[in-house]
C-alpha cells in the first residue's frame, strides 16, 4: 500500500480527511490562539483569516499526500490537523499534529497518532515512526508518552523561532515495540 491511496481514515471516534479551503475558518480560530502558535511554524499567531486560507493553500492543498484534518464523524468540523511524512529511501516516518484546545483532554490526537502508528507499521512496513516538539510542550509530550514511543533524545538548538534557539525532544516507535504494547 502506498500513503497516496489514503486520503481518509476512520478511528473509533474519529475521521480523518482531506484539509479542504472550507476549514480555513476553523484553522483561524486556534491558530490565533498564542498557546497553540508559539509551537507551530513562526510561533506567530495567524492576523486575519487571508493567512489561514494562505496556509490551506500553500501546505495542504499543494501537497496533501499524508496530511489531514481530524474531525468527528457527522461534524465535519476541522479539529486539529495531522501529518504523516513517509521518507521512502529510510522507510521511517515523522507524526507531527496541532489541536484546537478546546478539544484537549479527550485523547483525539492520541487516537490519530496511534492509527497512523498501526497503518506505518502494517501497512507501509515502515521500520520506525518518530516524532519530534519543542522542549517545554508538554501537550504534545504526552501524545508518544502514552502510546509507549521511547524518548530518544533532545536535539540542542534544532530551530531558531522568535528570535531565540529552542530544543527538539524525539519520541520514537518500532514495529517491535508496537507490536508489545498491543499485547
Amino acid at each position: 500500500m502506498k500513503i497516496e491511496t489514503l486520503t481518509r481514515l476512520s478511528t473509533e471516534r474519529l475521521v480523518l480527511r482531506p484539509v479542504v479551503l472550507r476549514d480555513a475558518p476553523a484553522l483561524f480560530d486556534y491558530m490565533t490562539d498564542v498557546t497553540v502558535a508559539q509551537w507551530v511554524a513562526n510561533g506567530v499567531p495567524q492576523k486575519d483569516m487571508r493567512e489561514a486560507v494562505a496556509s490551506i493553500t500553500n501546505y495542504f492543498l499543494k501537497d496533501p499526500v499524508g496530511k489531514w484534518a481530524i474531525t468527528l464523524p457527522g461534524e465535519d468540523i476541522l479539529m486539529g490537523t495531522i501529518d504523516l511524512r513517509v521518507d521512502e529511501r529510510n522507510r521511517t516516518a515523522e507524526v507531527g499534529y496541532v489541536l484546537n484546545p478546546k478539544y484537549q483532554h479527550h485523547g483525539y490526537v492520541t487516537e490519530a497518532v496511534h492509527e497512523l502508528v498501526r497503518l506505518s507499521f502494517e501497512e507501509l512496513q515502515l521500520g520506525r515512526v518518530w516524532i519530534g516538539h519543542a522542549v517545554g510542550n508538554d501537550a504534545s509530550a504526552g501524545v508518544p508518552r502514552r502510546l509507549g514511543f521511547k524518548q530518544e533524545g533532545i536535539l540542542a538548538n534544532d530551530h531558531y523561532q522568535n528570535h531565540a534557539w529552542h530544543d527538539t525532544v524525539i519520541w520514537g516507535i518500532t514495529p517491535a515495540m508496537f507490536d508489545k504494547l498491543a499485547k
